[in-house]
């Protein structure tokens, strides 16, 4: 299979073919093989046809150092897009709360969570960013953090999944708001039957 893509690369180059969207299925493959000194050069090929690396391009790295737990490489990734202007996006911000709700280290932990105070990192936009957010926020106890979440929420058109509904509930009551409990959980069994 790689020799396939090394020939079907060199054809799409000598005709052409070759653009971003191209590079970063390459890097996300090469990254899930577990090459990451592969996928780095590609990426170094990537800046040297012009091109600029994107969210889409850090992603998969950034998703592999979290799966393996190298949080050094995490922050040097987060790094590398921030140097180069590469806004985190829903995806890049849904990766670091997995560090959030895994980290042993209280640091590493609280400079996940710091991704959602970026302003425009919009938790209730994505589900899976609201999901995993709310559950790092609770495991975290970040109350203030966890606050503004749910307001937005609030504000949202968002309809929660039976899972969102469920860290919405958890999450007003870690916030001791027994009314909004009462409210979601009426208007779920109303929608819901």
């Amino acid at each position: 299979a790689a020799e396939r893509a090394v020939a079907l690369w060199a054809e799409m180059e000598e005709v052409g073919m070759v653009n971003a969207v191209s590079y970063n299925t390459t890097i996300k493959g090469l990254v899930l093989q577990g090459d990451r000194v592969a996928a780095r050069e590609k990426i170094q090929d990537l800046r040297a046809t012009g091109l600029k690396p994107d969210s889409a391009t850090f992603n998969a790295l950034l998703g592999a150092a979290v799966t393996a737990g190298r949080l050094h490489e995490v922050w040097s990734i987060v790094d590398e897009m921030d140097q180069e202007g590469v806004a985190l996006d829903h995806y890049s911000a849904s990766i670091l709360m997995k560090v959030a709700r895994k980290a042993s280290n209280p640091h590493d932990a609280q400079r996940a969570l710091s991704v959602l105070d970026r302003n425009h990192i919009n938790v209730c936009e994505d589900e899976v960013l609201f999901n995993t957010s709310l559950d790092a926020l609770l495991r975290c106890r970040d109350t203030k953090r966890l606050a503004r979440a749910v307001e937005e929420f609030k504000r949202s058109s968002m309809r929660p999944s039976v899972q969102s509904v469920g860290l919405l509930i958890r999450s007003f009551g870690a916030l001791k708001d027994v009314d909004s409990c009462w409210a979601l959980w009426r208007q779920t069994v109303e929608h819901r039957g």
